[in-house]
């Protein structure tokens, strides 16, 4: 409850202060809204969320994209897609079961954020803010977002023991400095296991 209180204190603050951080790029979104949406997706239960409830909360719009096996499903946006490379991109992927009856079932497990800017010091305020908005303890938030990759492990209890995985990589290619977040969500036993895989997949081309 404390750290969703600080977190609609800290988003109304920054709010106020859009113009400081604005976005500069055609394409893509507020780090605010995206920052909003993740708050929403960190409290629900993720063995309960499909694709229909992302769509209902998700601030940018989102279409079908490939997926490798039949056991998986994804949704991607295409906010800034420039030659091929993600600027500023969002994609969500969902494990697909099948019910003894035929039909399925689909739950999130994981997800991906693309940012990019002019400025860097936009770029460091969207990792921080999605960070904590997804979760990450704030002790831990405040190292976020050095050149390179960071990873960060965590175990929350809310709706049952789980592990949470945030890979974060800051990258400048030219005049923009781009984040790449990934985080992925996943019940025991996936926790004890010792070796999760880096990095985080990829989002996908769109359909």
């Amino acid at each position: 409850m404390r750290a969703s209180l600080v977190l609609a204190i800290s988003v109304g603050l920054i709010a106020a202060s859009s113009s400081v951080f604005g976005v500069d790029l055609e394409g893509c979104p507020s780090p605010v809204a995206l920052a909003a949406g993740l708050t929403i997706l960190r409290e629900s239960d993720w063995r309960q969320v499909s694709a229909s409830q992302v769509l209902r909360v998700w601030p940018t719009r989102l279409v079908g994209s490939q997926c490798d096996t039949k056991s998986c499903s994804s949704m991607i946006s295409q906010g800034r897609i420039i030659r091929g490379a993600h600027e500023c991109t969002e994609s969500f992927d969902f494990d697909v079961s099948r019910n003894p009856d035929g039909t399925e079932t689909e739950h999130l497990n994981g997800l991906t954020i693309h940012y990019t800017s002019r400025r860097r010091a936009d770029v460091l305020f969207a990792v921080r803010l999605l960070a904590v908005a997804i979760g990450l303890p704030e002790g831990e938030a405040g190292g976020a977002g050095r050149e390179g990759s960071q990873h960060f492990q965590w175990e929350t209890s809310r709706f049952r023991k789980e592990l949470s995985a945030l890979e974060l990589e800051l990258t400048r290619m030219g005049d923009k400095w781009t984040l790449y977040f990934g985080f992925r969500r996943g019940a025991i036993p996936w926790s004890q296991t010792p070796d999760i895989k880096w990095p985080i997949a990829r989002a996908t081309k769109p359909q």
